[in-house]
């Protein structure tokens, strides 16, 4: 298992990922089609000006996990990493990739960043437990209202 920063030439395959990740999100719940312009646009960004880190099994992309690195918007002194997505394909769930790619994205972060921010999706299992065993806290929830 190699994990490591993603570069542009992973770009297809990770949006392809990206494709099978959108069924599990509370906006596709919602009927918002996925739409792989966008997607590209952003996962480019990432890449390019962000972090983002992905999971190789041999020559086979199986995780990404991606942030945008921020000023924190009440302190521009202060840079935070905030996850913007997490996924695994899901054959590979067993392996901890997603405990390897977080501390390899943590060991990249530590230098750069005052905070890390770790999201949990509603159509998540719970993740309380998880990130506060990794010294998470909890910082604040979202609640989404379709207008």
């Amino acid at each position: 298992m190699n994990i490591r920063k993603a570069v542009t030439e992973d770009l297809d395959t990770i949006v392809e990922m990206g494709e099978r990740f959108w069924p599990h999100t509370p906006f596709a719940k919602k009927g918002v089609p996925f739409n792989r312009e966008t997607v590209t646009s952003l996962i480019r960004n990432v890449i390019i000006d962000h972090l983002l880190i992905v999971a190789e099994q041999g020559d086979e992309l199986v995780g990404f996990l991606g942030y945008f690195v921020i000023p924190l918007p009440f302190n521009d002194d202060f840079i935070a990493a905030q996850e913007m997505f997490f996924w695994v394909e899901p054959k590979y769930r067993d392996l901890h990739i997603s405990d390897l790619m977080l501390t390899k994205a943590e060991k990249h972060l530590i230098e750069d960043v005052d905070f890390i921010m770790m999201g949990d999706l509603s159509t998540s299992s719970n993740l309380k437990e998880y990130y506060e065993e990794r010294g998470y806290s909890l910082s604040e929830r979202s609640y989404m209202k379709e207008v």
